[in-house]
């Protein structure tokens, strides 16, 4: 079983969604790709997602970020929000 890990990326200056931006899960072949709005649904194993984890965004001329995220049991969607800035 997974959970889903919703959540959006943007610009941190503009603060506008960010489409094509990869994202992790920290230390595994587990990605996707933000969509034309910078929305993304990334699908994490139950085990890792009822503990803490780690997701990481990156996209060409902006600095990788990398966000912690502490899911609670039973919670199929936990959202989350990255901006990134320029390099």
């Amino acid at each position: 079983m997974k959970v889903l890990v919703e959540g959006t990326v943007t610009d941190g200056s503009t603060h506008e969604g960010l489409p094509s931006v990869t994202v992790s899960l920290k230390d595994t072949k587990i990605w996707c790709s933000t969509k034309a709005d910078g929305t993304f649904q990334l699908a994490v194993p139950k085990e890792q997602a009822e503990s803490s984890f780690t997701i990481t965004a990156s996209f060409v001329g902006f600095e990788t970020k990398q966000m912690a995220v502490i899911a609670k049991t039973g919670v199929p969607v936990v959202e989350v929000a990255l901006a990134l800035n320029t390099v």
